[in-house]
């Protein structure tokens, strides 16, 4: 009897890319197995269901790559900040001394790869630091000029020479085009165990076909690529409108319409002052984690005879045994006093640690919301509130020179789109239900806007309006300027339910990856929905405020 076939392609659920599985030796690998054609591999099983995946993965094997770098960054640079400072001071010479010492190290090591990868983990100042500095595939257009001529040029297994980008400094360690897998036998690669699908690719060479570790030449720093102006004409005043505003009082958790808002530089009064932590490690904890967290509602109420401002009122489903409970809405002073000020709080893990207190129950002998949310979540975590330091902002591709400050947004203090643009993604569903993991349910069911947190959501302009747009006043043609700072790049958030708390695998993530990516020229491989937008004022907004496009792209 012959042996069945114990390779199957699967999906990748934290990285939304299908990987190849065996389901007799358990591992586990992103390329073809050896020697699989694309015939064989359209004929595993999960082949039919990710059957576009596959064709797009032979499509681009000739012209992608795969390769590691190690970023040091310097005071010049996009982001002078990373997961291991908050702030950069050192010069660009001081950068590329360092970076020509981690070089030596790597050229005088006996297993380069091995090197890189040690090296990358420890001092990398990229996010990809936690995976040895492997960066995945990628093809062209999809990383800074200057960093995918040096990657593209390079040899097979060889270290670049120190390359320059907005970013800071790099060295770059060429893995392998995809094409090469194919009918190499001397070329081995170890799987990737499923339960760590992030952990770094090592590629192990025939000795006698690693080539000499190659020397990018040094060139001027490349002209950053300008956006081109649409051309288009500004809508007519009146003709947009602002049709529902969203408050998340509680990073994550369930938003709560209001009819009007105050805002400021730093974003809606009363959205995202409060996060959830883990209490064991001070890591910010969202619903892409622990989807359920989209079910707790809380509440705000006004009272501004109070010295708090009024309460937040925190409540729960109710087959979830968890009494709502209520803080502080703004903690005065006083109160904070008693409050414990954490400073390490990590929101994301190439950024700046923030700090937040402790949250306390505002009823006295009360179980604390500690306690509370302990027994929802299933272990220990804090409700934190945003401390007094100001959280500075990542600046953009179109704006470099970007100076703004956030509470516990994810990174920017608003988020603007429009209500056309759910039912455009349902539009998009519709001809796929049945196909690629999604589910026939979708034959009816409705993308709600809520799934995309906006904060501003407008009528009247049509589906991704906002895309067109650089600066907007609302309410009045004198209203303080809103800068619509870049295309809000998406997560797989959007795939929790926020009525049920269910995490769809596929909608709306995968299918507006079709049709809203790379729209965003500094994340070419990730969807788009909705704009991220910095007041430069305050001001208040209402529902039926009237939208001014001050500025068109």
């Amino acid at each position: 009897m012959e042996n069945p076939e114990p390779w199957e392609i699967r999906l990748s659920n934290t990285k939304n890319l299908i990987y190849f599985y065996n389901s007799t030796s358990k591992e586990s690998c992103w390329t073809p197995p050896n020697g699989y054609s694309k015939e064989k591999v359209k004929g595993l099983k999960g082949a039919d269901k990710y059957e576009e995946e596959v064709e797009k993965m032979f499509k681009g094997e000739k012209d992608q790559v795969r390769a590691s770098h190690l970023l040091v960054k310097h005071k010049d640079s996009r982001r002078p900040s990373s997961w291991k400072e908050a702030k950069i001071t050192r010069t660009k010479e001081e950068a590329i001394e360092i970076l020509q010492k981690y070089k030596d190290e790597i050229n005088d090591a006996p297993e380069r790869a091995e090197k890189f990868a040690e090296l990358a983990k420890e001092h990398s100042d990229c996010a990809s630091h936690s995976n040895g500095g492997d960066l995945g595939w990628f093809g062209r257009d999809q990383m800074q000029k200057a960093f995918e001529t040096a990657t593209y040029d390079l040899e097979i297994g060889a270290v670049s020479g120190i390359v320059e980008t907005d970013s800071g400094v790099h060295l770059i360690f060429q893995s392998f085009p995809l094409g090469l897998l194919k009918g190499k036998p001397d070329l081995l690669y170890t799987g990737i165990a499923t339960a760590t699908l992030a952990a770094l690719l090592i590629v192990v060479f025939n000795r006698k076909t690693v080539a000499k570790p190659a020397e990018t030449p040094k060139t001027d720093k490349p002209t950053k690529e300008v956006r081109v102006r649409s051309g288009k004409m500004a809508p007519p005043a009146g003709s947009i409108k602002v049709a529902k505003l969203l408050v998340h009082p509680i990073k994550s958790c369930r938003g709560t319409s209001v009819q009007s808002a105050r805002y400021t530089p730093k974003g809606m009064e009363g959205d995202r002052r409060f996060c959830i932590i883990d209490a064991t490690n001070p890591k910010v904890i969202t619903a892409r984690e622990v989807p359920k967290m989209v079910l707790i509602t809380p509440r705000i109420q006004v009272d501004e005879s109070s010295p708090d401002g009024g309460l937040l009122v925190v409540s729960f489903p109710e087959d979830s045994g968890c009494e709502s409970f209520s803080v502080p809405l703004r903690p005065s002073e006083e109160t904070l006093s008693t409050w414990t000020l954490l400073k390490n709080i990590i929101i994301w893990p190439e950024c700046a640690p923030l700090d937040g207190y402790i949250c306390q129950s505002s009823v006295k002998g009360a179980p604390s919301p500690s306690e509370v949310l302990s027994k929802y979540f299933g272990k220990p975590v804090h409700l934190s509130y945003k401390g007094p330091d100001l959280r500075a902002i990542e600046a953009t591709y179109d704006f470099p020179d970007l100076k703004a400050n956030a509470y516990f947004q994810d990174m920017y203090p608003l988020l603007i789109l429009s209500e056309e643009s759910a039912p455009a993604v349902d539009e998009q569903i519709r001809p796929l239900v049945g196909k690629q993991g999604i589910n026939e349910r979708w034959g009816d069911a409705k993308v709600r806007i809520e799934r995309f947190r906006p904060n501003i959501v407008l009528s009247g302009g049509g589906p991704f309006a906002e895309d067109d747009w650089e600066e907007i006043g609302i309410g009045s043609a004198n209203a303080p300027t809103i800068t619509l700072v870049s295309k809000c790049t998406r997560c797989l958030l959007p795939n929790v339910d926020p009525e049920t708390g269910l995490k769809d695998a596929a909608v709306p993530y995968k299918v507006i990856m079709k049709f809203r990516k790379g729209l965003d020229p500094a994340e070419k491989m990730k969807p788009c929905v909705g704009c991220n937008a910095v007041p430069s004022g305050e001001g208040v907004v209402s529902v039926g405020d009237d939208i001014y496009v001050k500025k068109m792209w």
